[in-house]
């Protein structure tokens, strides 16, 4: 991951900063137990399983798009959302994952999104 040059004059931004940083020098997928990177934004979420052996994306889903089945964020389309990731893993015969954050606080639709994968039988 890349450091951002120059310094960062939102401390909202800068401690989400440090804790991705924090998160990501820990965390690493492999092609067993890939890594389950969430990015919100305001709009959207972005959900990615990544193989960081391999450097390679394995399949992605997310809430925007012409594939998408949820068209706005809410707790139920975030459920959907994460049914649909379930899914895709288990198409991919994936079962485990490393769950990564991406600096985002574990509350609220990542949450909601985390065990929601648990409960469609995925280990986290």
């Amino acid at each position: 991951m890349r450091k951002v040059n120059g310094k960062i004059r939102s401390n909202k931004i800068q401690s989400k900063y440090r804790r991705k940083l924090h998160l990501r020098a820990r965390l690493s997928g492999t092609s067993t137990t890939p890594r389950v990177c969430v990015t919100k934004t305001n709009r959207n979420l972005y959900v990615q399983a990544i193989d960081d052996e391999a450097q390679r994306t394995l399949f992605s889903v997310q809430s925007f798009g012409k594939k998408s089945e949820v068209k706005s964020l809410s707790k139920e389309s975030v459920k959907a959302l994460a049914n649909t990731f379930a899914s895709k893993s288990k198409d991919a015969n994936l079962e485990s994952f490393v769950f990564d954050r991406s600096g985002n606080r574990y509350t609220g639709l990542i949450k909601i999104f985390a065990d929601s994968l648990r409960e469609s039988g995925l280990r986290l």
